[in-house]
Parts: structure tokens; sequence; C-alpha cells
């Protein structure tokens, strides 16, 4: 279970935040005006962060259910430990964006703790998830190109509203394709903790 949420968690963050990334700097332009402008790459590296938080925040309550509060209470301390250091480095080196990049660092340094965590918990709670990753990451690669694409053929408001509808239903028809053709299992663990896509993946195998 802890496996089948955290396949199904990523395989939403990562297509969603790839596809968002390549949005911010339309939506900046066209809905909060020039004085955002310098906020481009701050949004983009929080919302890498995140994607980088997606296996804390997934062993999180796993180590609160077993009575082993004091783990996330380790990891939060380093996370802000580094945090500091890496906003005091970064702020003064690169300037406003240097939160952003000080933020992603943090996350980042604590995702080891997390990895040893739930192996110290579970047996092998990461078998097969590096073949499903691999496809979770062409998804998003692929939908935020089609965002990409449709942004430079078009502009305002209609144009980020077509790039996250037309990004959407790319996502969509690749995972399909990249499950069926490799027998991922990303539609099962997506129905798990998400009711409303067992009732997609029932209607796309009623019309197939």
């Amino acid at each position: 279970m802890f496996r089948r949420v955290l396949v199904a968690t990523i395989a939403l963050m990562i297509p969603v935040c790839a596809v968002f990334a390549c949005l911010v700097p339309a939506l900046v332009a066209d809905l909060l005006g020039e004085r955002w402008q310098g906020t481009v790459t701050v949004m983009q590296l929080l919302i890498l962060s995140s994607v980088a938080g997606t296996l804390g925040d997934s062993v999180a309550p796993l180590l609160k259910g077993t009575g082993r509060p004091a783990r996330i209470a380790w990891m939060d301390i380093v996370q802000f430990v580094v945090l500091i250091g890496a906003a005091w480095l970064f702020i003064d080196l690169v300037g406003l964006w240097g939160a952003g990049l000080a933020w992603v660092v943090s996350v980042m340094s604590t995702l080891y703790m997390a990895y040893r965590y739930a192996a110290d918990l579970l047996d092998h709670p990461f078998r097969g998830v590096g073949p499903v990753l691999a496809a979770i990451i062409v998804t998003g690669t692929l939908a935020s190109l089609v965002a990409v694409v449709i942004l430079k053929l078009m502009s305002g408001i209609v144009a980020i509203l077509a790039a996250a509808v037309g990004s959407a239903v790319a996502a969509a028809l690749v995972i399909i394709a990249l499950d069926d053709r490799f027998d991922l299992g990303l539609r099962s663990s997506l129905a798990e903790p998400f009711p409303w896509a067992r009732r997609v993946a029932r209607s796309w195998t009623a019309g197939n």
C-alpha cells in the first residue's frame, strides 16, 4: 500500500508540476503583470521542491503510524538547518531566486533520510518503482512539451487554458499507452488512493 500511494502521488505530481512550471511565465505575464516578472524562477523552483518533497511527505504518515515521530522531527531539523544555510549563501550570490533554490536544496537534503526510514520499516518498499518512475518522467516531459508548443503558437489566457487542457490529455494518453505496453500497473496504483481514477480506468477498459 505504501508503494501504491507513493506511485500514485508521483504519477500526479510530476506531470502536473512539470506542466505548471512551463505555464508560470505565461501566467505571470498575462495574469499577474510586469511587477511579478522577477518571481518566475522562484515559483518554478518552489514547484520543483514540491516534487522533491513527495518522498518525505509519503514517509511521514508511515513514521507517525508506527510510533516514530522523533524521526520526522530529525528530518525537519535537518531541513531547517540546511534551509537557513543555503538561503544565506544563495540569496547573497544570486539574489531573489536564491530563496527558491535554497528551499529545493533543503527539501532534497532529507531525501536519503526518508529513503532509509522507509527501508528500515518495510520490506523492499521501493521494489519495482524505478521503471514506473521513468514512465512518469517521460509522461511529464511530453506533457510539458505539448504545453510549450501551444504557448509558442498562441498567447493570452486562451493559450494558457489550451496548454493546460492539451497537456492533461497528452499526459493521460501517454500514461495509458505506457501502462498497457509495459504492464506497469499505473492505473491500478492510481485507483487505490484516488477513487475517481478507478472510474476512469473502468471506463477506458469498457471502451476497449
